[in-house]
């Protein structure tokens, strides 16, 4: 049978809704949604994808439930997922080819073609040598630096520390490895992470501490069936439906032992969504340990997805690494049991369960009223970094918002290292503090180079107060524009003057009659028409909301081809956002697909707008200085002359904190013709000269600049020939 969550109050729900609009629809699904909490902002590596994500999406109250029949499993246990959260400390390495399924997974020499950062003590053991079964699947996800980048796959396998790190072989096909922006991502394009579905690995995964209690379980989860008993296979239905995007390659294969079963319920197969009906309550079923309740509400509220074979009688809860021992050194539970209470519960929640028959794209997880509010936003995380040393090695270091310690380190090394805080400062918060604390004489002193947020530096030596500064003209401590702090003091880095921002678009025209406005979210701030065409500096000065990343730049009016807006940089305070480093570009004019919306372009041909990243991503210049670019903390590109006049060639000086670094160079001009590529290699190539002559004409030129290592990330700079 089939049944629907409060049939006849539906009916009624469904004719008011008719009158009213879609936003206060949303605004009404929130107020009523059942078990009500209020929520704070999430961390994209902790809570992933958009809030209306197939796994972030609860229930709904139009949800059809059919009784998906389960029965108990002789076993039940933990399919365990890698999460690998990295940090710009972390070494790149080399993928390298994995060429079995069992034991030797780490034995291939083939390189695959792709780098990645790994935690360098950070091991993942082979196939029957693993605490998680003889083959584990082994699924991963690498989360990247930035918080936001993340690569999904299959059979990961690193066996001693500091050692090579191995990839299932088709890795080696780009199409393979493509990394998603888990906080844009909907969790469905793009993944690939569960090898049967190409579902993700990162969503659905039980993390650390949602089982414990320590955090809330507030998503869709995963569990591994017998596929052989279960999941439905034939010509019409091959084994799967949305949103997985195949089956196990064995499923139609009637002479192979794990094949689909033919005579399975055909709304049963990979990809199917699960849930417990709402009128079951915990009690009703006899579930009792911690872990049980919390797994019943999640499959109540947010249901359950088949995206892998368990391939024998058995239920395999998918969880990250190390949730297994945290809840059996909580609650004494043995997660991987053939016996016991947890068995026992895990088979009454699984013959609970119903099969949700109408979850599509259109009605996740059914649709109308969802049980749970919505996923929150993301939060505007801060990243700093701190720039330091000790004299002694003994120093200790602490990070300071107003009057609020947000971390602290101890021991500061006697090298320059950089030290990191994630996390959200204050809005309104114009001055950050980096304290020396735990002085004990003059053999001991703590040298600041920089302080860095997001994208901007703010030198040391720049600061007007540093009160642990000697000055000899005193001989007291506290004095100013001083990177070493020498008594217990801080260096106080002064953000902006007031809580207005400062906004300057540098644009032009052209044919001079071109109209361009500021926004932040959908909020018009300010229009210009009949932009000249010639640059001009355009300013806005206000206040701008705490929790908005992005800033859009908008052509509108556009009337032909005669006209375009071209923006050469917004700058926001100090900090430069160029805009051909922007990855989206709603307006310029792609040739390849004779549309408008392409990346990486200060040209804006249609109707549209670039949008500036200005936090976490965008690549910026910054103190006014339009020749240096940093790139992460790692490389120092210098353009000299800029611009550059006949007669002279130009200079590229490259400084790199290590050997062995690659680049490719590219120029191309504003049309987007490339007229020159090479390489350069440091420290071979530390000074590099392109000759006059390689620019055809004067006018503004594109050089690209791409890291061997770091393809995706290519850095932008401009050239102005005269």
């Amino acid at each position: 049978m089939i049944i629907t969550q409060n049939m006849g109050l539906n009916l009624l729900i469904r004719k008011f809704y008719l009158l009213i609009p879609f936003s206060i629809l949303l605004s009404i699904e929130n107020i009523n949604a059942q078990n009500q909490e209020q929520l704070d902002f999430r961390d994209p590596s902790e809570w992933p994808f958009t809030k209306h994500s197939i796994w972030n999406m609860p229930i709904g109250s139009d949800a059809n439930y059919k009784d998906a029949k389960f029965q108990n499993a002789r076993y039940v246990g933990i399919d365990t997922q890698h999460i690998i959260i990295t940090n710009n400390n972390d070494p790149i390495y080399k993928a390298i080819d994995s060429p079995t399924w069992g034991p030797g997974r780490c034995s291939g020499s083939e390189y695959l073609g792709f780098d990645v950062p790994f935690p360098k003590e950070k091991i993942i053991h082979d196939a029957g040598n693993s605490p998680y079964g003889n083959t584990p699947n082994a699924n991963f996800v690498i989360i990247y630096p930035d918080g936001e980048t993340a690569l999904e796959g299959s059979k990961i396998a690193r066996c001693k520390k500091n050692g090579k790190v191995y990839f299932s072989t088709f890795m080696k096909y780009p199409n393979n490895r493509k990394r998603i922006n888990i906080k844009k991502n909907d969790g469905v394009k793009g993944v690939r992470g569960q090898g049967a579905t190409k579902m993700s690995a990162l969503g659905g995964t039980i993390r650390l501490g949602e089982l414990t209690g320590k955090k809330p379980l507030r998503h869709v989860i995963k569990i591994n069936p017998w596929a052989a008993k279960y999941c439905h296979y034939s010509s019409k239905i091959p084994g799967y439906k949305w949103p997985a995007t195949k089956a196990d390659n064995y499923a139609g294969n009637s002479s192979h032992p794990q094949a689909y079963n033919k005579k399975a319920d055909p709304d049963i197969v990979m990809g199917s969504l699960f849930a417990i009906p709402p009128n079951l309550k915990p009690q009703d079923i006899n579930i009792k340990t911690e872990p049980g309740k919390i797994l019943f509400k999640a499959l109540q509220d947010y249901g359950m997805y088949f995206t892998e074979n368990a391939a024998w009688d058995a239920w395999n809860i998918i969880a990250e690494e190390g949730v297994q021992e945290e809840v059996e050194h909580k609650y004494n539970i043995d997660l991987a049991s053939t016996n016991g209470i947890w068995k026992d519960e895990v088979n009454k929640l699984m013959r609970a369960l119903h099969v949700i028959t109408n979850n599509s794209p259109n009605s996740i997880g059914g649709g109308g009223i969802p049980r749970r509010t919505l996923a929150p936003d993301f939060k505007n995380l801060s990243k700093v970094i701190i720039r330091a040393k000790g004299k002694s090695g003994k120093e200790n270091m602490r990070l300071i918002v107003g009057d609020k310690v947000l971390k602290k380190w101890i021991n500061v090394k006697k090298s320059y290292k950089n030290y990191f805080y994630k996390g959200v400062l204050p809005c309104n918060s114009n001055t950050v503090k980096v304290e020396y604390y735990g002085d004990d004489g003059p053999h001991k002193e703590l040298i600041v180079d920089y302080l860095k947020i997001d994208n901007t530096i703010f030198q040391s030596e720049k600061m007007e107060i540093n009160t642990g500064a000697w000055d000899n003209d005193s001989r007291t401590c506290g004095k100013s524009y001083s990177e070493k702090i020498h008594c217990n003091g801080f260096i106080e880095y002064k953000l902006r003057d007031t809580n207005f921002t400062s906004i300057t678009i540098r644009a032009k025209g052209k044919s001079g009659k071109e109209n361009m406005r500021l926004l932040v979210g959908d909020r018009v701030l300010k229009k210009w028409t009949n932009i000249k065409n010639s640059y001009n500096n355009y300013f806005y000065k206000g206040v701008l909301p705490c929790n908005n990343n992005t800033v859009k730049v908008e052509y509108y009016g556009d009337d032909g081809p005669q006209n375009d807006l071209i923006v050469d940089y917004l700058k926001i305070d100090n900090t430069i956002f160029q805009s051909e480093n922007m990855d989206t570009n709603t307006g310029a004019w792609d040739n390849d697909s004779r549309t408008c919306g392409k990346s990486y372009s200060e040209i804006i041909h249609c109707n549209g707008y670039i949008e500036f990243k200005t936090i976490n991503k965008a690549k910026s210049d910054t103190d006014n200085d339009f020749d240096l670019i940093r790139l992460q903390d790692e490389y120092d590109i210098k353009l000299f002359p800029n611009p550059l006049y006949e007669g002279n060639d130009l200079g590229i000086n490259l400084v790199c904190n290590e050997d062995n670094e690659a680049f490719k160079v590219e120029i191309f001009t504003l049309s987007g013709k490339k007229i020159f590529s090479s390489k350069l290699k440091y420290p071979q190539e530390e000074k590099y000269v392109i000759p006059r002559h390689v620019f055809s004409s004067e006018g503004i030129f594109i050089i690209k600049f791409t890291n061997i290592k770091n393809v995706e990330k290519p850095i932008i700079k401009k050239i102005l020939v005269k």
